[in-house]
């Protein structure tokens, strides 16, 4: 206590119990050599004036400098080692993260509940209406190609997924997504299954009643919430956020910046219209109907009586296209989309799983340029060598052999040369028609889905082989039989968008060929 300075001694104590302050016993101090006077260090620190150092400096080296050590020869250091080895944990600063092990592999953060097997089906409907489209029109249509078109649109394709482990079933609801988690597909089981099960009826209440001066309204959607002091206000709160905001922000973010307090008396005017407006929802698969005022009432209602029987689990579920690509489960949807992205460069599967739908419309199946598998109507059969034909015929014959690829305007162009408006250019016209129609359905000349008209290949001629570049692996024997490389150009099927294909409509073009209908003028063009 007497260490202190005069000014924060405590001067309230009584005279008996101060101590008297205490003297610098260096005060007087001059040092050894006497000829060099010190200044009193009294004012700098209580403890008095450094003592003088003795004997010669250390080296430069000692005092810090690169490359030196100021604390001198330790217990465990020579005394003429000065340098400075590494420090456990290596040369990094105070603060740093220890550097990362390379050797170490990382964990995943979430493992995959079990390996997936995802397979493509065609959709029966779309299937069946692509093979009835095909037979009609009597072209040669690219298989591969094909499946790539049941690929390409979600509505035309299942998907079937299969656990690899027995152990680790998968669980979905009708038809909609496949989760490993029975929790997630009963997530939004009744948003979509409530239409099904309910029916809603919008009832108009009385007027509210009270004297309310102020509305809370949401500023991103404008939803009128209602009176803070009214009892609708926080279940209308807490809905509006759990339903739109609660992944962007917290609750009391959503409080604080997105509510807004209106004063104005055409807003309050209007809150009270809307909450005298009521849905109630009434069950419509039960003898005796039953009404439920609030849509948590009947949500609460379906998972009780209808949901235990709408979940489906096992090893192997099948969805729609379109599900698959919403699933709630990160594992399912990546397996899927990954699988699709492989299926879509070389779409195996979907061939396979057409065979059949094309079998039972009695399509076949042949081989043309380049081991390219192609599907049709009727087998393409090369025309005997020296057999006599009419001559209409034969010119179509000798026309297509000389020109590969060539279309029915150039072939018309050739053949009957200038169009003529003349009777007698008509009914060439006609004959020309009915002959290619013969040829065709006769298998004697191919007519590809682009239009192009071909003939088949001679019996001991084989398919010109793909080119492959030096740096591509070989395919297997079991590939190279049952596949083949996907055509340039896509399957062009009259298809509208809107159209279910069960019913597609079949083409302008191949509807005339069907029915051996008039050549194109040799002007026109596809």
């Amino acid at each position: 206590m007497s260490d202190l300075p005069q000014e924060f001694d405590l001067q309230f104590l009584p005279a008996w119990l101060k101590e008297s302050p205490a003297k610098n016993p260096y005060a007087d101090y001059e040092g050894e050599g006497g000829d060099r006077p010190r200044r009193d260090r009294d004012d700098r620190s209580p403890r008095g004036p450094r003592p003088e150092r003795r004997g010669p400096p250390p080296p430069r080296g000692d005092r810090g400098a690169p490359g030196g050590d100021r604390r001198g020869p330790g217990p465990n250091r020579p005394p003429g080692d000065r340098t400075r080895g590494p420090r456990p944990g290596g040369d990094r600063v105070r603060g740093d993260r220890p550097p990362e092990r390379r050797d170490e592999p990382r964990v995943p953060r979430e493992t995959v509940p079990a390996q997936l097997k995802i397979d493509f089906l065609p959709e029966p409907n779309a299937a069946a209406g692509i093979a009835k489209q095909i037979k009609s029109s009597g072209r040669a249509y690219p298989v591969f190609g094909t499946g790539k078109l049941f690929l390409d649109r979600p509505e035309r394709h299942l998907v079937r997924v299969t656990s690899g482990d027995p152990a680790v079933p998968l669980f979905q609801i009708g038809d909609g997504p496949v989760a490993f988690d029975r929790v997630v597909v009963e997530r939004n089981a009744f948003q979509h299954a409530k239409d099904e099960f309910y029916a809603a009826e919008t009832v108009q209440g009385e007027p509210i009643k009270g004297n309310f001066t102020n509305v809370a309204r949401c500023r991103a959607t404008g939803t009128l919430l209602g009176p803070t002091n009214h009892h609708g206000y926080q279940p209308a709160l807490r809905k509006l956020y759990e339903e739109q905001f609660s992944r962007r922000m917290s609750f009391q973010d959503f409080q604080q910046y997105e509510i807004s307090i209106v004063n104005d008396e055409q807003t309050v005017a209007d809150w009270k219209e809307q909450a005298r407006t009521s849905t109630t929802y009434v069950t419509v698969k039960e003898a005796e109907p039953v009404t439920f005022k609030t849509v948590f009432d009947a949500e609460q209602h379906f998972k009780k009586t209808y949901l235990p029987q709408l979940v489906k689990t096992g090893v192997t579920l099948e969805c729609s296209g379109a599900a698959s690509r919403v699933s709630a489960d990160r594992h399912v949807a990546g397996a899927a989309r990954a699988a699709w992205e492989a299926e879509s460069r070389f779409p195996q599967q979907m061939v396979n799983a057409l065979r059949p739908y094309f079998a039972e419309a009695g399509l076949t199946f042949f081989k043309h340029r380049k081991r390219m598998l192609f599907v049709c109507t009727t087998k393409p059969l090369r025309h005997p060598a020296g057999q006599v034909f009419s001559d209409g015929i034969a010119a179509i014959l000798q026309t297509v052999e000389a020109a590969p690829r060539i279309k029915r305007p150039q072939l018309a162009a050739k053949i009957l040369g200038e169009p003529q408006d003349t009777p007698e250019a008509a009914a060439r016209k006609a004959q020309l028609a009915a002959d290619l129609h013969y040829l065709i359905h006769a298998g004697h000349v191919i007519e590809f889905s682009d239009g192009a008209l071909e003939l088949p290949l001679a019996p001991n001629a084989k398919p010109e082989p793909e080119r492959k570049n030096a740096g591509d692996a070989k395919p297997d024997a079991a590939s190279a039989e049952s596949t083949a490389v996907v055509e340039e150009s896509e399957p062009e099927l009259d298809v509208p968008d809107d159209a279910p294909l069960a019913d597609a409509p079949i083409s302008a073009e191949a509807e005339a060929t069907t029915a051996a209908a008039e050549m194109p003028p040799a002007s026109a063009v596809e």
